[in-house]
């Protein structure tokens, strides 16, 4: 099986091309390579390859840059993803695309299910639900993972950005949301339900996806806000022996804070679909945080 991996090289498109690679030929270029603002590039690239399945991992990630610049991300995050689906479609190849827990508003108190009616409060958020909608109307075999709060051990994100301030001595302390709440989530654990799919439609993964694809939400077990978030980072770089010269987190209103766009209040997802469907138990967040740290300080442990 030949699988494109667009975002080769970004933090979930290179997990995703290391953990795929005993199932198939991977061809997984990054952003200097496959520029997915140019639609015609990416019609082309899916046209070349001639992949089985197409796996559309890069994005415009930066919710408040998505508010300042909606075209931009309605670029990457809906007509790329319209682009290389109609590609895939020629191709008759099957499609993977990740959308965001930030299609809702943020309004439900338990988690989100599959069948939870969208309604999103930012650009970012509208731009992942039309790169769904996208996809949709072209009719091919697919699957369409939502999650939400990611991060892992390199690159940037909530996660290491905190652990890098903290290493700094000039650090200080920092204002951290204490009014939202998601399940932080690895990047692992979506690489993980992709190999769930992929493994068992390896023989024929567009029959595989026509039966069993469609829409499914992933994310870690149980929840916590941003301000927990961040202690809880604090906490475990501390117990694997980081220094920390940064204050403790500050709970704050996310009101308070200098955010452009608007963000929902839960983006919390339920997991029952996809592990009555692939077998998937999800870890714990904070289980899976300590694993993750414990990655970030052995890649910077000297020698």
């Amino acid at each position: 099986m030949k699988i494109l991996v667009t975002g080769g090289t970004g933090q979930l498109g290179s997990r995703l091309a290391e953990v795929l690679a005993p199932f198939g030929d991977i061809v997984a270029p990054g952003r200097e390579v496959l520029d997915l603002t140019d639609l015609h590039a990416a019609r082309e690239a899916v046209a070349d390859i001639v992949p089985d399945l197409v796996i559309h991992a890069a994005g415009f990630s930066r919710v408040d840059a998505a508010e300042a610049d909606p075209e931009a991300a309605m670029t990457l995050n809906a007509k790329a993803t319209g682009a290389l689906a109609g590609a895939a479609a020629e191709a008759t190849a099957a499609m993977i695309f990740y959308s965001s827990a930030y299609v809702f508003d943020g309004g439900r108190q338990t988690p989100y299910r599959e069948d939870d009616q969208p309604a999103p409060v930012n650009r970012f958020g509208s731009s992942k639900l039309a790169g769904e909608t996208a996809l949709g109307l072209t009719g091919i075999p697919h699957i369409i993972y939502r999650c939400g709060w990611l991060y892992s051990a390199r690159g940037r994100n909530f996660v290491t950005s905190l652990l890098d301030a903290g290493q700094r001595p000039e650090g200080g302390s920092i204002a951290v949301a204490s009014d939202q709440s998601g399940s932080p989530t690895p990047v692992g654990v979506v690489a993980e339900a992709t190999i769930a799919a992929v493994k068992r439609g390896r023989e024929d993964i567009q029959a595989y996806l026509e039966a069993k694809g469609g829409l499914y939400h992933i994310s870690c077990r149980g929840g916590t806000s941003w301000h927990g978030l961040a202690a809880a980072v604090i906490g475990i770089a501390r117990k694997k022996g980081l220094a920390w010269h940064a204050g403790e987190p500050v709970a704050a209103s996310h009101l308070d804070l200098p955010f452009h766009a608007a963000r929902p209040r839960s983006s919390r997802l339920s997991t029952g679909r996809i592990e009555d469907q692939f077998g998937i138990s999800p870890p714990n967040w904070r289980d899976a945080l300590e694993g993750t740290i414990a990655d970030y300080v052995k890649a910077r442990a000297p020698g």
